[in-house]
């Protein structure tokens, strides 16, 4: 349980302290200072109610950027080598030049947002998507090693860009016949 004790000004002008002692989920001892009681309060019951909801995030942790996030998301992944490859130029040229100065517990739905837009003014919605696609496994991997509460990509504001539909128009009996035509000789009567 969380417990709240008062401190005393260390000067003669200062003010009075609030300090939060509690332990996380694993037993580790933790505190904060507030400078009011009622937040000191707020705090300590809301650092309780997460840890029996199952909740609990350290904010120090997600104090990490999502730049060394990603780096460290990278080197334990199992990928084949050409998706290692395709992976880490996704994350390097178009994730962390963006977003990786950002601290995990920073980001906000509205910025990934802002930067699915930014990349959709340069990119094909094909591009976008995957480059999407691997920002979100990078957080819910950040969710799974409770760094963050929750993944910022899976707001229900989020907007993809949408895929133009391919439509297959099948070539004409002529232009069969052209192609027959131009095939050399030995080939021509594969094709009808």
């Amino acid at each position: 349980m969380a417990s709240i004790e008062r401190r005393a000004p260390r000067t003669t002008r200062g003010s009075v302290k609030y300090r939060v002692r509690f332990r996380d989920p694993a037993g580790e001892p933790k505190n904060r200072s507030f400078d009011t009681l009622t937040a000191a309060k707020a705090f300590a019951a809301t650092v309780e109610a997460d840890k029996l909801r199952g909740s609990y995030v350290d904010q120090s942790r997600g104090r990490m950027t999502l730049g060394e996030y990603a780096e460290s998301w990278l080197d334990v992944q199992t990928f084949g080598e050409s998706t290692r490859e395709q992976t880490t130029l996704r994350v390097r040229k178009h994730i962390i030049p963006a977003l990786g100065s950002t601290p995990l517990m920073g980001l906000r739905g509205s910025q990934i947002q802002s930067w699915v837009r930014s990349k959709q003014k340069e990119l094909s919605p094909r591009t976008v998507r995957p480059l999407f696609s691997v920002l979100s496994s990078i957080l819910s991997a950040a969710v799974d090693d409770e760094r963050i509460a929750k993944n910022p990509c899976a707001v229900a504001s989020r907007r993809l860009p949408r895929l133009d539909e391919r439509r297959i128009v099948p070539w004409t009996e002529v232009q069969v016949a052209a192609l027959q035509r131009g095939l050399p000789d030995g080939t021509r009567s594969c094709c009808g």
